[in-house]
């Protein structure tokens, strides 16, 4: 019975029509799967579901939801679903327990519309319940949103004094507008309109030969399989349609295409698609099927393949996202393991990164938004700082404070000593030279005392002593120059900083305006929340 149901599950997600059960398959005593696939077939062929449907309510309520959910999501027919059965199917979402597979695929299937507008604001109501955890770092979702790139964040004014841009007061405020600037692009990247996701196609002929209905009581043509929740009934009585206990509220009620339809999301019957010419309605929708269509049988016509084998436990745990859905789907037929669990703050995270899909970001953004509103704010007030009165600029490694009205000179007269002072510190002791110039003196008192020849000793010494005298000399000099050196571009640095700080100033004023138009626009974006209805293919006239 669970191959079979695997087999009609990757069918249905490729846009196949349900291969027939053999005979027995679906007489599983004691399991909510086979009166749950058979109500699956019943619903798909516009039957009446609702005994099949009581019969495994009553062994697994959730499961069953959850099977019927994405079942008819992953075949492009969730918006026959009832509105109860999103409750029930979801459960309880809370920021402080992890989220279960099942609520994470039909978090993902809703945001790609495969439940329609109303789907998508179920999912929105119950994150928006849950909300996102007090104790998370705020910055955590700006690293995410708009991560920091020091390479960029530079201020034009600055950039001649490399100096000047890695002081932390004048850098801040830089580096606040530029990734408040790249959270708006991210933001408006994130809430930009989109085309639907699954556009409408040809449909796929269906086979010519009918398919067996599966065994079970079945109701008169004109029954609808959706107009019961998942509520059991007594034998031969049928009750009205009802919300599931877990949503009495927050379940939205998909409307009818047709208003002679009981209210709730109701399966449209053969009859009813139809008016009195026999024509289809006009203003029926086609489907939306989630893109499966690589990970199944991609034809109909195909000869019937073998059974699949279960999905790995490494693959159900980090699955695409398209294939999120049916892996979950799979794993709940099958009764395998989905993988390990993340909490809510987690999924959010992943949803809001830059490579993330689209339509998940845009509800993880909607539910993050006062995250984003108090961290957009934070950086527009970091953006808004005045520049300071004096700053301390490390100028040719010297300590120099600079004002607008130009260089502290107490302080620049201390880097030009402390220049001097280097240079001094260089220079080659004088008595490594007056040491050796004693020796002529020596050699010239023997030439008259002892012998002649002393005299040309003298001679020699006294040249190689001058030489060496010289050569000091010559350092001093240069060591000097280039002190001076020093001390003039340590001048010209102070001034032009001075001048780089009156271009910052002006740039200032600039900056703050800005990041106040930045962040209304922001603001306006978060106000608007995400589009609901942006998915829906157009209805074919």
């Amino acid at each position: 019975m669970r191959r079979y149901a695997e087999r009609l599950v990757a069918e249905l997600a490729a846009g196949g029509a349900a291969p027939r059960p053999s005979a027995g398959v679906l007489c599983v005593p004691d399991t909510w799967l086979a009166p749950a696939v058979e109500a699956l077939l019943l619903i798909l062929s516009g039957e009446d579901a609702l005994e099949p449907l009581s019969r495994a309510a009553q062994l697994d309520e959730a499961g069953t939801a959850l099977f019927l959910c994405l079942a008819l999501a992953v075949s492009g027919h969730g918006d026959r679903i009832h509105a109860s059965w999103l409750g029930t199917a979801f459960g309880d979402l809370s920021a402080e327990r992890p989220v279960t597979p099942g609520q994470r695929a039909l978090w993902t299937a809703a945001a790609r519309g495969a439940y329609g507008p109303a789907g998508k604001i179920f999912v929105l109501r119950k994150l928006d319940a849950a909300g996102v955890s007090g104790s998370v770092d705020h910055d955590l979702w700006l690293r995410v949103l708009a991560p920091e790139e020091p390479s960029s964040d530079t201020s034009p004014a600055m950039t001649a004094l490399p100096a000047l841009a890695d002081v932390p007061e004048l850098a801040a405020p830089v580096q606040a507008a530029a990734r408040l600037s790249r959270l708006l692009d991210r933001c408006t990247d994130i809430t930009s309109p989109r085309p639907p996701r699954n556009p409408p196609s040809t449909p796929r002929p269906e086979p010519s030969e009918p398919r067996d209905a599966p065994a079970g009581p079945t109701a008169s043509s004109g029954s609808h399989a959706g107009d019961s929740g998942l509520q059991t009934a007594p034998s031969g009585s049928r009750t009205a349609p009802s919300r599931g206990p877990e949503e009495p509220s927050e379940a939205p009620t998909a409307t009818s295409s047709h208003s002679g339809d009981a209210p709730g999301p109701l399966t449209p019957s053969p009859e009813a698609e139809k008016n009195s010419s026999g024509r289809p309605r006009a203003g029926h929708p086609k489907s939306r099927r989630i893109d499966l269509s690589s990970l199944a049988n991609p034809s109909a016509d195909d000869p019937p393949r073998p059974d699949l084998p279960a999905t790995s436990r490494d693959h159900a745990s980090d699955p695409s996202a398209d294939a999120e859905p049916l892996t979950v789907l799979r794993s709940l037929v099958l009764e395998d393991d989905s993988g390990p669990l993340k909490p809510l703050t987690a999924h959010l995270l992943d949803d809001i990164r830059p490579d993330a899909d689209p339509y998940l970001a845009a509800i993880a953004f909607h539910v993050a938004a006062p995250v984003v509103r108090d961290a957009a704010g934070r950086l527009a007030e970091e953006s808004a700082v005045a520049p300071p009165s004096e700053i301390t600029v490390p100028l040719l490694g010297r300590d120099v404070i600079l004002r607008p009205e130009g260089p502290d000179l107490p302080s620049l007269a201390a880097a030009e000593s402390a220049i001097r002072a280097a240079e001094a510190a260089r220079r080659s002791p004088r008595w490594l030279v007056y040491g050796p110039a004693l020796l002529p003196i020596v050699a010239l008192v023997l030439a008259f005392t002892v012998s002649e020849l002393f005299a040309v000793a003298a001679l020699v010494l006294g040249g190689i002593v001058g030489v060496l005298l010289w050569r000091v000399n010559a350092r001093e000099q240069a060591e000097a120059r280039r002190a001076e050196d020093e001390i003039t571009r340590l001048r010209e640095h102070a001034e032009a900083a001075v001048w780089a700080l009156h271009d910052y100033a002006r740039e200032a004023a600039q900056r703050a305006e800005t990041a106040a138009e930045n962040l209304a626009s922001i603001t306006r974006l978060l106000r608007r929340g995400p589009a609901v209805a942006d998915q829906r293919p157009a209805s074919p006239r």
